[in-house]
Order: C-alpha cells, then sequence, then structure tokens
C-alpha cells in the first residue's frame, strides 16, 4: 500500500468574519445524514467499484465533469459505477465525506486544508480546474459609475456574494490585504444571497460590489452595466482557484485500485474537454443536462492531464497562516505533501 501521511484533531471549522466561514463551514461539526442506497445514474450492476457524489449532473450553469464522463461511459469502461447522493449544500459536502454518504467531492483547495486543520484528513488526488486570465474562477464587478476603483475604496462597502467560504470572502479578503488594507476582515461587509441575485442587489444600490462565477465574455455579455473591479487571477494568478476532487485519505488507502481507475477517467474526461470544448458544451447541454442555463452555462479551464500543482496548494497554506485571512490562522501549519497525491495518475512524471 503507498504510504500517505495521517493527521488527526477535531472536527470543527473556525471562523473570523462574523458571517465568513461559520455559516459555511462550521456546519462540519454537524453530523450528515446518510443517503439510503442512492440510485445509479449509468453503469453495470457488476461494477467493481461504486463511488458516490452529490447532485451528479444538475448543475444548470457549468459543466459536470463527473456526469459528462459517465454519459460517455468512460467509467463504465474502468469497472465504475457512479451513484447519485442527490442535492448536497456545498458547505455540506465535508461532512458528507466524513459520514460516508458520498464517496468523494470537489473542493477549493482553501477549504480542503482548512478542513484537514479542523480533523477532516482529506487527500486530494486530482485536479477538476483551474483559473487562468480569461477564465477565473471569480470575478467581483462594481456599477460602471461607482467610484470604487482599487482595494481602499472598499473600505465601509458591501459585498454580495453566493455563500461565504474560500473563493466568495477569501478573494476579496485577499484583494484588500494586497491593496494595503489593514485588518480586511473588520473593513468590510459580506451578504450572502443567490448567485443569480447578487447583480440585481448591486443594480438596486443593496451592495457595492457583487461577485460571480462566470466568464470575462459571459460578463460583458449578460451584465453591460457593471465594470469589473478584479479577478482571482488578479491577485493569485492561476494558483488560487483550483477546484479538485478530495476523498477520505483512510478512503484511498484502502482503495488505491478504485481511486486509480477513478483519476483515470478523470485525467482522461479533462483532457477531452480541453481538446474539444465546443463539443464537450454542446454534449452536457444535450445528452447530460437539458434543463442547463443556455446564458450562464460555462466551462472551466479543465486541468490538464488532472495533475495537481503542489505550489497551488502552498499559496493557500500561505494565506491561510496568516493573522488577518477570512478565517482564523491554522492551528498548525500542515506538510505539503500530506494534503496531495499523483502517484495514481498513470499521467504523472513523478
Amino acid at each position: 500500500m503507498k504510504s500517505l501521511l495521517r493527521r488527526r484533531a477535531i472536527v470543527l471549522i473556525r471562523a473570523v468574519v462574523s458571517l465568513s466561514m461559520a455559516s459555511s463551514l462550521a456546519i462540519l461539526s454537524v453530523a450528515c445524514a446518510q443517503s439510503s442506497d442512492p440510485p445509479a445514474v449509468t453503469g453495470e450492476a457488476t461494477a467493481k467499484y461504486v463511488f458516490t457524489f452529490p447532485g451528479v449532473g444538475t448543475d444548470s450553469t457549468g459543466i459536470d465533469a463527473i456526469a459528462l464522463a459517465n454519459k460517455k461511459g468512460w467509467f463504465a469502461e474502468e469497472g465504475i459505477e457512479i451513484r447519485d447522493a442527490g442535492a448536497i449544500a456545498i458547505p455540506e459536502f465535508v461532512p458528507a465525506l466524513l459520514s460516508g454518504s458520498i464517496t468523494g467531492a470537489t473542493l477549493m483547495t482553501s477549504n480542503g486544508i482548512a478542513a484537514n486543520d479542523n480533523g477532516a484528513d482529506l487527500v486530494q488526488v486530482a485536479v477538476n480546474s483551474y483559473t487562468t486570465k480569461d477564465r477565473p474562477h471569480m470575478i467581483f464587478v462594481v456599477a460602471k459609475d461607482s467610484p470604487i476603483k482599487k482595494a481602499t475604496d472598499l473600505v465601509g462597502k458591501r459585498i454580495a456574494v453566493p455563500a461565504l467560504d474560500g473563493c466568495n470572502s477569501g478573494f476579496p479578503l485577499e484583494y484588500l490585504k494586497q491593496g494595503g488594507v489593514n485588518e480586511p476582515s473588520k473593513a468590510i461587509t459580506f451578504i450572502t444571497m443567490p448567485p443569480e441575485a447578487v447583480v440585481t442587489a448591486l443594480e438596486r444600490g443593496e451592495a457595492d460590489v457583487a461577485g460571480l462565477h462566470v466568464t470575462l465574455e459571459q460578463t460583458a455579455t449578460l451584465y453591460p452595466d457593471v465594470r469589473v473591479l478584479f479577478t482571482d487571477y488578479d491577485i493569485l494568478g492561476t494558483k488560487g482557484g483550483d477546484i479538485s476532487y478530495w476523498f477520505p485519505r483512510s478512503y484511498v488507502e484502502q482503495n488505491e485500485d478504485a481511486i486509480a481507475a477513478f483519476v483515470r477517467v478523470v485525467a482522461k474526461t479533462n483532457n477531452w474537454m480541453l481538446d474539444n470544448p465546443e463539443e464537450a458544451l454542446e454534449y452536457y447541454q444535450t445528452e447530460v443536462n437539458p434543463q442547463a442555463n443556455k446564458e450562464l452555462i460555462s466551462a472551466p479551464h479543465w486541468a490538464e492531464d488532472a495533475l495537481i500543482d503542489p505550489s497551488h496548494i502552498q499559496v493557500w497554506i500561505d494565506i491561510l497562516s496568516e493573522k488577518d485571512s477570512f478565517q482564523e490562522p491554522l492551528k498548525s501549519i500542515p506538510d505539503l505533501e500530506s494534503l496531495y497525491t499523483n502517484e495514481y495518475n498513470p499521467l504523472s512524471k513523478n
């Protein structure tokens, strides 16, 4: 059995911003009800491996790579059956992983690190997507005539975001910090609302900034009356916006063949979507989720070969270790090597 470092602590996510991590990650302290034998999306009854994920194929604004690969039959080729656990709120992903009601989940790197700091003991095995200049993970906009031009202009302002977690609150606070604002967590107020309502709040004067998970092209097309203030690429380059596949370490160690098969499919799927972006989008909209929102649906930059870049993890270790991050500093600085592994990826050169 390949070696993976072990870490243990208590399971609880802390918050520094009064409305920040408390609303999204503090739920780690609550047990998540285990789903009862969720139905298979596709796959054979004789499948060697069964993986349960939340909300398979239900994303109406983005391509669900798991659902696409499943529809293509690529998981079945590896002897994998994909099951759908049904809708689970993103803040509940980690509790669901710990309860065993789901096998794996896609998490932002910052959330995976924060969860491990509080005892979740998860490991990243492959990357789903990462940030590029044209396809950032998140965009923050203001009204076209807004006087807000730089970080210091945000002091005392309200930011409308879909949730309070690594990207939604972490990126604005890092922008403030890099822009010279002291104690950024005390300088702004976050307002949470459904993603489709953040720009409406901006237009009505109920917020000064809106956070969006769309591309720059979509922003220009859908919201002509806003101006981009910054993106996560502007503050962290390609490193800060990774969405990756995380599993409990115990599961990985006990199911290495299954994980290797899963990672092979993820790498194949990422590379196919990179090479065939228009076909992938059309296939998802017609074959996987016909209910997808044709205006808002977008594809991120899929990680080539699904390989993990350790520097993309280190940047969040550094941010979360600082005194005025979007949560209390990490209790202990994790060993970088304990948070990820590329050893199950057949395309890894290591």
